[in-house]
């Protein structure tokens, strides 16, 4: 469970679940009583009547949600910003390992190259020693 402290509070990471319950908590029944049964030969009237009720009442429940929407924005916003600052702290006292890291690296590469280059000369050598001897044997067994 991830906890934050801001303004001597401290929230958990299920600030943001409790905040939308309570925001569907709040707009469900608004909504519910707005659902109703019509008869197929209402007047036009009561179909305007019923879309300026639901109108008041979206914007009763919007007055009331935004509050709590705001809030949860704010919060997310700070901790945002935290972990914003955090990673900058991080990243500036880890850039001198991350450079030497890249200069052994470098190193590194430097030497396995000169490895190469020397492995392919004693290679070579061997090569040529092999057929050297292969010319004494033959020369020693036409002395003989």
């Amino acid at each position: 469970l991830t906890m934050f402290k801001c303004n001597n509070s401290i929230y958990s990471g299920s600030s943001i679940y409790f905040y939308s319950t309570l925001a569907i908590q709040l707009l469900l029944p608004s909504l519910l009583s707005y659902i109703t049964i019509m008869s197929p030969f209402s007047d036009w009237r009561i179909h305007v009547d019923q879309m300026h009720q639901h109108q008041d009442g979206i914007e009763s429940a919007l007055k009331d949600t935004r509050g709590y929407l705001d809030k949860l924005h704010n919060e997310i916003s700070r901790t945002l910003e935290k972990v914003s600052s955090r990673e900058k702290y991080i990243n500036n006292q880890l850039e001198h390992l991350v450079q030497e890291y890249r200069s052994a690296q470098a190193l590194l590469s430097e030497a396995k190259e000169k490895y190469q280059q020397g492995s392919g000369g004693v290679t070579e050598r061997t090569r040529i020693l092999s057929e050297v001897q292969l010319v004494y044997l033959s020369i020693t067994s036409d002395i003989k």
